[in-house]
C-alpha cells in the first residue's frame, strides 16, 4: 500500500541499525568522559597508557560470526576477557548497569530476528552466566 506524500518512508535497517546502537554503545563506555562525568575517583584520573594493546583501527566488534546470538553477544565477551585483567574495578555501579543494558539490547535483537521466547530466556540466562 502506497503511502500518503506527507508521510516520510520509514528506515528499516533491522540488524544493521542494532548492531550499530550496540556497537556505538561500546565504544561510549570506552571514550574518555568529560569532567564531572567519570565513574572514577577523581585522585584515580584516566589511565590512557594501554601497554600491549597496540591500536587497531580496523577492529570490528561484530560481524565475524554467522550464529547471530554469537555475534551480538561477541562485544560483552572481549568486556569478559578485558576485565579479567584488571586488578580491581572502582566504577562497578556502572559497568553492572551497562552490562545489563546490553543484554537488554542483545536480547531485543534476538527477538527481531524472530527467536522463540524460551530460547531467549535460556540464551540470556547462559550469558549473563558467562558475564
Amino acid at each position: 500500500m502506497p503511502r500518503p506524500p506527507s508521510v516520510p518512508p520509514e528506515k528499516t535497517g533491522g540488524a544493521k541499525d542494532a548492531h550499530d546502537v550496540t556497537e556505538n554503545s561500546l565504544h561510549a563506555m570506552l571514550e574518555v568522559p568529560e569532567e564531572g562525568d567519570s565513574p572514577y575517583p577523581a585522585e584515580q584520573g584516566v589511565q590512557t597508557d594501554l601497554a600491549g594493546y597496540p591500536a587497531d583501527p580496523d577492529f570490528q566488534l561484530r560481524g565475524g560470526f554467522k550464529n547471530l546470538m554469537l555475534d551480538a553477544a561477541s562485544p560483552l565477551f572481549g568486556l569478559v576477557i578485558r576485565l579479567r585483567t584488571l586488578d580491581e574495578l572502582t566504577n562497578i555501579a556502572y559497568v553492572h548497569k551497562t552490562v545489563q543494558n546490553q543484554v537488554s539490547n542483545i536480547r531485543e535483537e534476538m527477538r527481531q530476528h524472530g527467536y522463540a521466547t524460551a530460547h531467549l530466556e535460556v540464551y540470556s540466562y547462559a550469558l549473563c552466566l558467562h558475564l
